[in-house]
């Protein structure tokens, strides 16, 4: 969203950027907050068995 506000208060200065630019960040953007979703999802799961095992163990 930063990039969008960014670009829109340029293009009011008279600056230009490729809408490419904006695409290609909007992307990777996507992209990291898809691997951080699931990077906390298998974070959960993996504490929830540690208990799970620590459980049957007593």
């Amino acid at each position: 969203m930063e990039n969008v506000g960014t670009t829109l208060v340029t293009r009011g200065f008279g600056f230009h950027f490729p809408k490419g630019y904006i695409y290609a960040a909007m992307a990777f953007s996507g992209a990291v907050e898809g691997h951080n979703v699931l990077a906390r999802r298998r974070r959960k799961q993996s504490a929830e068995m540690k208990w799970q095992r620590a459980a049957t163990l007593l």
